[in-house]
């Protein structure tokens, strides 16, 4: 199963946010523990607390795509304004048996979400 999840960013004010891949166990601030896989505004991927630089910040009109492949690499991996930035996890093996959520963690931000409905919106837009 491939599933992509998109956020268009609209307004810029104090905010936060972190998109991602999470197993039902993970903890809900994205990236706290090992099943929880984030990539947040400041460019950075977080998982089990640890972060590391993965991109440039992404900020008010980019769009952000979070995609994971269960299929064939067991990765994450992101894409901003149609660039893919790379894999940026690779999913262990021993959580493989687990359903996987899109994980959406804001501060400040009002969401629009399409999850791959008939809709021609992205699949996630922010609205900052």
């Amino acid at each position: 199963m491939k599933l992509v999840v998109q956020e268009k960013l609209m307004r810029v004010e104090k905010w936060g946010c972190r998109i991602g891949w999470s197993t039902g166990k993970s903890n809900l601030l994205l990236g706290y523990d090992v099943e929880g896989f984030g990539y947040d505004n400041s460019g950075y991927k977080l998982n089990n607390m640890k972060s590391k630089k993965y991109s440039e910040v992404y900020k008010k009109g980019d769009i952000l795509r979070s995609c994971i492949d269960l299929d064939d690499n067991h990765t994450i991996s992101f894409f901003k304004n149609g660039t893919f930035l790379g894999y940026a996890f690779v999913i262990p093996n021993k959580l493989l048996p687990n359903a996987f959520y899109p994980h959406f963690v804001c501060k400040n931000v009002k969401a629009q979400i399409n999850f791959g409905g008939t809709s021609s919106i992205p699949l996630y837009i922010l609205y900052l």
